[in-house]
């Protein structure tokens, strides 16, 4: 009889930590379609897919806006929205 009770709680047991995993993984799921609102050079870089060099020359050249925070260089994702729309054309016509 122990047993029998024994193992209809870990069957319980087992169902509700599917549940909860469920839930966590269902969670999880949509937390990465966020997107960051500030990127480093090398985010930066990996989302226009070129070097982190290239997106430093942007920069330098005042085709790319950046700000820095505590001695780190970042760069908004409004101003890498920007930058693509207006480069747009000159690769695809």
């Amino acid at each position: 009889m122990m047993s029998s009770n024994l193992t209809t709680l870990t069957k319980l047991s087992i169902t509700q930590l599917n549940c909860k995993y469920g839930r966590i993984l269902e969670m999880s799921d949509t937390k990465t379609n966020i997107k960051p609102t500030l990127y480093t050079v090398g985010e930066a870089a990996e989302e226009l897919r070129v070097s982190k060099w290239m997106i430093y020359r942007l920069l330098r050249n005042n085709e790319l806006k950046s700000l820095t925070i505590a001695s780190r260089r970042l760069i908004a994702s409004d101003d890498l929205v920007d930058f693509i729309k207006r480069h747009k054309g000159d690769y695809y016509g």
